[in-house]
């Protein structure tokens, strides 16, 4: 990866990470003005992405091409998660305690593989990513076990079916989203 390349990219991640603040903020706050912030970050992401790699040669035009189209569908995914808190936010929808420190947990670890992905590309060793399987792998056991407790509650009456089906929404786009970072990851060549 040229070193123009791996900085747009660097740059489109951590902007995409700054995205995911704002959704754990406007999940906190219950405030749109944090999810529309949210948007505005990703759509500004992705146009700069993709005026940068445009900006590049064409002699890897296929690999800009399936980058971005990665990232797009990253940006899309996160939209969705976005869609899904203001679903939230306007229907007032409470969660459990429980089901409000999972999200939490969920929004802060997927910002951690956001960022170890941008240290992987901007990097580019095997150290990162090693830690970046470990996380991918950690996320998707968490998500897991965040289901069973989820069906345990909503099987003890804690849970109420219009917060439950936004709870899994957000946990089954955090899980497609950290399947599209390890798309990115593996066409990223290890030095």
């Amino acid at each position: 990866m040229t070193k123009k390349k791996g900085a747009a990219l660097f740059d489109a991640l951590n902007t995409l990470c700054e995205m995911v603040d704002h959704i754990k903020t406007g999940f906190f706050s219950s405030k749109m003005e944090d999810i529309d912030n949210a948007v505005k970050l990703g759509a500004n992401a992705l146009a700069k992405l993709e005026g940068d790699l445009a900006g590049l040669s064409a002699e890897n035009a296929a690999n800009n091409a399936e980058i971005l189209a990665i990232v797009r569908t990253v940006n899309d995914l996160l939209l969705g998660v976005c869609k899904d808190m203001e679903a939230k936010i306007r229907g007032r929808i409470l969660f459990s305690k429980k089901a409000v420190l999972e999200t939490s947990y969920s929004l802060r670890e997927l910002r951690s593989l956001f960022e170890i992905t941008a240290d992987f590309v901007k990097f580019n060793d095997q150290f990162a990513f090693e830690l970046f399987k470990e996380k991918q792998s950690g996320l998707e056991e968490l998500r897991k076990n965040f289901i069973a407790n989820h069906e345990a509650r909503l099987f003890e009456g804690v849970c109420i079916s219009n917060g439950a089906a936004i709870y899994l929404n957000v946990l089954a786009g955090i899980s497609n989203i950290t399947m599209q970072l390890t798309r990115l990851v593996f066409i990223v060549p290890v030095s």
